[in-house]
């Protein structure tokens, strides 16, 4: 029988307290969570369970809330989703990198500069987000936007 991991999970407020990196470059969370909070069901779980986790920041008012490198990324995704529908752009690009097919090559060449195969690695490629920056502002010192 499958359960659904929303229908298994044990749901409480944390502080994230400690992170540290492992010899074996996993991770150890060290989490303070409010015995109000607390389910009975987190004490009964046995050391080392595995365990599947989400985790949320939360701001000042309790509500969910976006880390300054998750807005980049996912501000650096919505640039690189619009850019490939500004003609001028394309343009620029493809003649920056001598395309002679625009339309069959020009994404291609786009994701291989950013070195990502996915422009959704954006969101959390800090080197990819830098490339595309870069190329931002060089399109915009170009003068043809």
């Amino acid at each position: 029988m499958s359960v659904e991991p929303r229908d298994a999970a044990i749901k409480f407020e944390a502080e994230l307290r400690r992170l540290s990196k492992l010899q074996d470059g996993g991770w150890a969370l060290t989490l303070h969570a409010n015995p109000a909070d607390s389910p009975e069901l987190l004490s009964q779980l046995p050391l080392k369970s595995r365990c599947m986790v989400a985790l949320v920041v939360m701001d000042d008012h309790d509500e969910p809330t976006e880390t300054p490198a998750q807005r980049a990324g996912r501000k650096a995704v919505a640039r690189a989703n619009m850019l490939p529908r500004n003609p001028n752009f394309v343009r620029w690009f493809s003649q920056k990198y001598r395309l002679p097919d625009v339309d069959e090559e020009f994404e291609d060449v786009f994701r291989e500069y950013l070195r990502v195969e996915s422009r959704s690695e954006l969101k959390t490629d800090v080197g990819a987000q830098g490339r595309l920056n870069r190329l931002i502002a060089e399109f915009v010192k170009s003068g043809q936007r």
